[in-house]
């Protein structure tokens, strides 16, 4: 699943606000998490979550950096995930702005695929107008 983002703000100003803070906005108001650690944008970060209704874990390590670029995978994850990984890609644009790229790739139970696409669609597009209110150009 790729979701592209267009915002006004440079790519380093992006780059810069990819922290806790941040992190916090994006997630919608249906999803309920909890944060127990956030270790920011360095390379073996570690994220931990508590998810759904359950309060299933959800961790994540930073496995790579790169220039406009970080990937974080799954360490444990909730059900009904076998595998995640996702790729933040934050680089300027032809119109002075950023393109904000989230390339995610995860493998759940086979039955549940349909209702996890539409569930991470939902939740992206929630992410996008986020990116779109916070990454306007400052005067």
């Amino acid at each position: 699943m790729i979701f592209k983002t267009q915002v006004e703000e440079r790519s380093l100003k992006v780059l810069d606000n990819f922290n806790l803070d941040l992190f916090k906005k994006l997630n919608p108001w249906w999803n309920l998490m909890e944060i127990i650690r956030f270790d920011g944008v360095r390379k073996d970060a570690i994220t931990e979550l508590k998810v759904g209704p359950f309060k299933q874990i959800f961790s994540t390590r930073i496995a790579m950096i790169g220039l406009n670029r970080f990937t974080d995978v799954g360490v444990k994850l909730p059900f009904p995930f076998t595998y995640w990984q996702h790729n933040h890609i934050i680089v300027p644009n032809i119109h002075g702005g950023t393109n904000i790229i989230d390339d995610i790739e995860y493998e759940c139970f086979f039955l549940l695929t349909p209702f996890v696409h539409i569930y991470l669609t939902m939740m992206f597009k929630y992410r996008q107008k986020i990116y779109k209110k916070i990454f306007r150009r400052s005067v």
